[in-house]
């Protein structure tokens, strides 16, 4: 009788522990996660974030959006941005801070679609691989767009239960999340087919018709709910005109007027995002996830799939491939790279003590090289910030120097900043100002008010020709009968796909306003990207 040679099990001593690899694992991720929390946490506005942190403070003052301070995006996103503000006070890190609330809120759920999957690691994996998926950090960061994408994957996760039928509330969950997305941009409509898809993909006996009326009724009451607010407040045509018409009629018919440059902007992001290795391994992680989980949970994996499409076409929609809006796909991506390095954690290291060998050893420390790779390739896109912020606490970098390497292209916090305390000294608390630019963060860092509805030039460049006659003449109206004691002119404020030239050169086109500088104000302060005037005495 022949007997087959079999590589001989190692000691339990000098076998690779089990459990002393789950430790090493689990303090590598707690290293990247306390490395980047303080970092998050004191990341500057973006433009989209102090635009909309603007209008937020006007509706907790008791304005109303769109009526005393315009923005285009949907009524939902300040109510949103208005527990930051009450929860952290009104300052720049209010968003960020509470963008880490729901960040674990985020981990809470992919872990519980983890436990379902039997991969418990997967939360706090789909986390960290959603932060590190972000290229433009605080651009993106605090962004209602990436809090969509946390809700629609809770979403996903309530529809993956098989008793739907036995369950119908959970489609009015469902609904009432489709419509509250709606109401922060008219794209995210598109979702209303994650609970569709849900229902006709249980078995035929077990579909409840009622579950597909309470998910339209609680779309169609949320949105109908705002409509009712804005009614009773008497701005339900501030409404209309602003997230329906600009919106519908102007905004993406703008963006979607040249084709060769959408193409461009979406290949550049898609393709070479600041040649962004790390990006390219999450998502490569992504892909082998998805396909590891439709082997094993298949009407799972297939639901998160339709929302990370779903996501996608709500990105594709908006017609401007800006890295943010990806930013509503991040986390459906987060929980498939989370699932896969949970289960190739779980079938490397868990194997039990008998089957320990030299050849699984090799493998479990290529493992482990892999993870580690992983984690510095992806690191890559924040490696940056979390290595000034730590410099900078040591004492071996200056906050001046730190403050610097975070600007951007056409747009600079500290210069802001810098703006903001001029503007203080020049006039009194409470004095409205205006901005003639696209950063609102002044009105932030001066803690001045705006001089009318307008707070930045978007609405009087933007939109249709009569769009802008309308706005122009209620702005210049309002200067006349309000005259701010400074206005600020912004020279580089150039928005890809938006505007064609600064804010600046589009005075030439606004002749009224032009005459109005030149004649009752005077350039006080250059500071490089911002002029301010201030008026005459």
């Amino acid at each position: 009788m022949t007997t087959l040679a079999t590589t001989p099990p190692i000691p339990h001593s000098s076998a690779l522990s089990a459990r002393s690899v789950r430790i090493a694992a689990g303090a590598l991720v707690a290293v990247l996660v306390l490395a980047w929390l303080p970092v998050h946490a004191t990341l500057p506005l973006g433009r989209d974030q102090a635009i909309i942190g603007r209008v937020t403070q006007v509706l907790l003052d008791g304005g109303w959006p769109y009526a005393d301070a315009w923005d285009h995006k949907g009524p939902a996103a300040y109510l949103l941005y208005a527990p930051a503000y009450l929860l952290f006070g009104r300052h720049e890190h209010a968003i960020v801070r509470f963008d880490l609330l729901l960040l674990l809120g985020f981990a809470w759920v992919c872990g519980r679609i983890g436990r379902a999957l039997d991969q418990r690691a997967t939360g706090l994996l789909a986390a960290v691989a959603t932060v590190l998926t972000v290229r433009n950090d605080y651009w993106t960061f605090g962004q209602p767009d990436a809090w969509v994408g946390y809700l629609f994957v809770g979403v996903a996760a309530l529809l993956c239960e098989r008793d739907l039928g036995r369950r119908p509330w959970a489609g009015l969950v469902a609904g009432i999340a489709v419509g509250a997305a709606a109401m922060v941009k008219p794209v995210y409509a598109v979702m209303i087919v994650l609970p569709l898809a849900a229902w006709i993909w249980q078995p035929a006996g077990e579909r409840r018709p009622s579950f597909v009326a309470l998910t339209l009724l609680g779309a169609a009451a949320v949105i109908l709910g705002f409509a009712a607010v804005f009614a009773a407040g008497g701005h339900l045509d501030a409404l209309w005109q602003t997230y329906i018409l600009f919106n519908l009629g102007a905004h993406l018919t703008r963006t979607w007027d040249d084709m060769t440059r959408i193409a461009l902007s979406f290949a550049v992001t898609l393709v070479a995002p600041r040649f962004d290795f790390g990006l390219t391994v999450v998502l490569g992680a992504a892909a082998a996830g998805f396909a590891a989980m439709r082997r094993r949970h298949r009407r799972t994996a297939d639901l998160l799939g339709l929302g990370w499409l779903l996501a996608l076409v709500s990105v594709i929609a908006q017609g401007k491939g800006f890295p943010y809006h990806f930013a509503a796909v991040h986390g459906f991506t987060g929980v498939f790279a989370g699932y896969f390095v949970a289960q190739r954690f779980d079938a490397h290291f868990a194997a039990p003590a008998a089957a320990r060998t030299r050849g699984a050893n090799r493998r479990r420390a290529t493992m482990a090289g892999a993870l580690i790779g992983l984690a510095a390739c992806a690191m890559q896109p924040h490696g940056q910030r979390v290595r000034d912020w730590w410099l900078t606490l040591a004492g071996a970098m200056s906050e001046a120097e730190r403050a610097q390497r975070l600007c951007e292209s056409d747009y600079c916090p500290w210069r802001l900043r810098a703006l903001g305390e001029v503007i203080r000294r020049e006039t009194a608390p409470g004095e409205p100002i205006f901005v003639w630019g696209f950063d609102s963060a002044i009105y932030l860092y001066a803690d001045r008010p705006a001089t009318g509805r307008f707070g930045f030039s978007y609405p009087l460049i933007g939109g249709t020709e009569t769009w802008r006659r309308q706005a122009r003449a209620e702005l210049m109206a309002t200067l006349a009968a309000t005259p701010p004691r400074v206005i600020v002119v912004q020279e580089d404020d150039f928005i890809r796909l938006m505007h064609t030239r600064p804010s600046v050169d589009h005075i030439l086109d606004f002749p009224e306003f032009g005459a109005l500088l030149a004649r009752h104000y005077v350039p006080e302060h250059d500071l490089g990207r911002f002029v301010v005037h201030r008026r005459r005495d």
